[in-house]
């Protein structure tokens, strides 16, 4: 290979490693140790209703959403207070278009938490199931 050959394959595998990170939105990624932080509102929950089989990932769903929402609100509620403390109308119109967003993503949060609610009772019934076949036997040493 020529050393223009080493170069390019090199950077490659730079580039790669530097992009295999967590890219999902969503994912907070600590850049020095590479470990995730706990998900706290700020960004999209990654929730797909249909992918929930046990009560254990239902109830973390559940949690998500909540703290999703409470996020939008808190918001929500910031631009309302900007909203009433400026006159200027152009930045009004801003922050009408940001309130209008924030309500759809309230009311997306709500409509996917509300079908998650509709399959509780098809995630409790699988869970009894699986819970039914626990064996608890100790192997010997």
């Amino acid at each position: 290979q020529t050393m223009y050959e080493n170069e390019n394959s090199s950077r490659v595998n730079e580039e790669t490693t530097l992009t295999n990170g967590a890219s999902q939105e969503g994912v907070h990624m600590d850049s020095a140790t590479k470990t995730r932080k706990p998900y706290d509102g700020s960004k999209a929950h990654g929730v797909t209703p249909k992918n929930i089989v046990t009560i254990l990932e239902y109830d973390n769903s559940l949690e998500r959403f909540k703290m999703r929402y409470e996020y939008l609100v808190k918001e929500y509620k910031t631009i309302q207070v900007e909203f009433e403390a400026t006159q200027d109308i152009s930045e009004r119109a801003t922050l009408l278009k940001k309130k209008s967003s924030k309500e759809s993503q309230m009311m997306a949060v709500v409509k996917v938490k509300n079908e998650l609610v509709g399959m509780r009772a098809v995630i409790e019934q699988k869970e009894i199931v699986s819970q039914k076949g626990a064996d608890f036997t100790i192997l010997e040493f």
